[in-house]
């Protein structure tokens, strides 16, 4: 279906990159599935900014981001979009731009001179068809561990640094008694897990052919088995229940 919206599409809903004349009188529906209190807080970041540049900024906030997605969506097929709403860029941004149901924001892009300010991967994510049709406002990092260090200390550990150390870690923490690894029970934390060891561990390449481009082909390498293997052993090590408090601490794997 070719429907022309007028919508644009953003990591997150942002409404201030041009003069404020521009926007004078400007009335923006946003929709978006930031709720929690310190989401909340940010939204007001950005609506109030757009007040001040003399919008109506219309709050359209629909808990969980899976239903915010479904609800623009159909409304943009429907006929009836949002001014703005949340989007993470991906195959569902993809989707929406090749079948033009967003609108580019590049003429703000080049006055904002936001190819030469962002880093390439913002900037990559962002732009198709050699146009920006997202406004890059947030970045989630989801390859974080968190490590208690006095367990580590009291075991003579040193924290480890890749993938193949933590099951080497975790097996000396097991002998001890210590539950070395806990999930969270939860689908979505496991398979956040399993991307984080074919980035960290298969590398960047193995995760953008298997995420990315989508290269099935990748899967029937030595790599890419090493690197399932290695996150079965993960999960063997692992309880899906709370571990010791930690204290805070993180590091990266790679």
């Amino acid at each position: 279906m070719c429907l022309k919206t007028r919508i644009s599409a953003y990591t997150l809903s942002i409404a201030l990159i041009s003069s404020s004349a521009a926007y004078a009188q400007q009335k923006a529906e946003v929709l978006h599935w930031w709720t929690s209190a310190g989401e909340s807080a940010s939204v007001r970041v950005f609506a109030d900014q757009f007040t001040k540049a003399g919008g109506t900024w219309v709050d359209n906030a629909i808990a969980g981001g899976v239903n915010a997605r479904t609800a623009g969506i159909n409304r943009m097929v429907g006929g009836n979009p949002p001014t703005m709403m949340q989007f993470n860029t991906g195959k569902q941004f993809d989707e929406l731009v090749s079948n033009d149901l967003v609108r580019d924001v590049d003429q703000q892009a080049q006055a904002g001179k936001w190819r030469q300010i962002m880093p390439k991967p913002i900037v990559d994510a962002t732009v198709r068809e050699g146009k920006f049709f997202a406004v890059p406002v947030n970045v989630h990092g989801q390859n974080w561990m968190f490590y208690n260090t006095k367990v580590f200390a009291d075991a003579g550990l040193e924290p480890p640094k890749t993938f193949p150390e933590l099951v080497a870690s975790g097996e000396k923490l097991k002998a001890k008694g210590i539950i070395p690894l806990a999930l969270g029970g939860q689908p979505t934390w496991e398979h956040n897990l399993f991307r984080a060891v074919v980035v960290g561990h298969g590398g960047a390449d193995m995760f953008r052919q298997l995420y990315g481009t989508r290269k099935p082909d990748v899967v029937k390498t030595p790599k890419f088995k090493e690197t399932v293997e290695l996150f079965g052993k993960i999960c063997e090590a692992s309880l899906t229940r709370p571990a010791r408090a930690t204290t805070g601490t993180t590091r990266r794997l790679s």
